[in-house]
């Protein structure tokens, strides 16, 4: 499930006087933006290792768009076509699988065989709890699997997947990699408004505020050295059926939309794994969600 996201980060440069910012923004996944923006003493390296990003966001975009028809998460939903395992859908499928377990369900990739039927209702004007019944019955008792041949597959063709509660953090953690791996040690990656950071020599952290649900204003600054800074959110995106507005994150286990709040802010040391709790915490009611929180050891703000 896709989500746009409200952070608006304040970057507090930290150091000797000499350090620059070299900045690279580009469109990509729909038409999200993403700004790269490293910090370095000089500009050696910075074009190469803004291509390698570039050709990476590009790969993950051509595997993982679902409204894409050349892209195998496409044929998988739509025409029962095996996905063949690369590096990228193994990883995404082990994080998903191992969020999954942690949120108790509420975070599932499989949430894509619901999401299709609230978008066809947009145009139906009605949703009707036999059909949501359905879906949730079909996701409960059928499930995604690797065959001997490391294929991707599905017990019934129904079942649709989408990476979408996953991709901005995981996006984000490899594109941290590439670019430490290219030398440099301080960055911020802005993905449609999530955020990696990297800051692995500096004594002084970055700050981020995070803006209110109507846009006017920030409700709370932050501080962070290094990880991901993720929003999950009801204010942009929804679906308007009969004059009614859902949440467009849906709770897999019953097929109802969010009630709890408007958004949540998940602030870890890792990209995927704010991406995803920041979805499930939307499905938690107040004491549950604190209580989930304290057990994962992370920082949650909500709106």
């Amino acid at each position: 499930m896709r989500k746009y996201f409200i952070i608006v980060f304040i970057i507090i440069l930290c150091g000797c006087g000499i350090e620059r910012k070299f900045n690279s923004a580009f469109l990509a996944m729909g038409n999200i933006p993403i700004q790269i923006t490293i910090y370095s003493i000089d500009n050696n390296n910075i074009e190469k290792t803004i291509n390698e990003i570039k050709d990476t966001v590009r790969i993950l975009d051509s595997l993982l768009n679902k409204y894409n028809k050349k892209s195998p998460i496409y044929g998988f939903n739509n025409n029962n076509n095996p996905i063949e395992v690369n590096i990228h859908i193994d990883s995404l499928i082990n994080y998903s699988l191992k969020y999954k377990k942690l949120t108790n369900g509420l975070f599932d990739i499989r949430i894509e065989t619901i999401l299709t039927y609230y978008r066809r209702s947009e145009n139906r004007n009605n949703i009707d709890n036999d059909s949501i019944k359905y879906f949730t019955e079909l996701i409960a008792n059928n499930d995604i699997y690797f065959d001997s041949l490391g294929f991707l597959r599905k017990d019934n063709k129904n079942i649709m997947i989408d990476f979408g509660g996953i991709a901005k953090g995981y996006i984000g953690e490899l594109i941290k990699r590439i670019i430490r791996e290219n030398g440099f040690n301080k960055a911020i990656i802005d993905i449609g408004g999530d955020i990696v950071l990297l800051n692995d020599d500096e004594k002084k952290p970055f700050r981020i505020g995070i803006r209110k649900t109507n846009g006017e204003g920030i409700v709370r600054t932050i501080e962070i050295m290094s990880g991901g800074v993720m929003t999950s959110g009801d204010y942009f995106r929804f679906y308007e059926i009969n004059g009614i507005k859902y949440c467009h994150i849906i709770n897999p286990k019953t097929g109802l939309p969010n009630i709890f709040r408007h958004s949540v802010t998940v602030i870890s040391d890792n990209g995927s794994l704010s991406d995803a709790f920041a979805t499930a915490l939307m499905l938690m009611d107040t004491i549950e969600a604190a209580k989930f929180a304290k057990k994962e050891g992370i920082d949650v703000y909500f709106q």
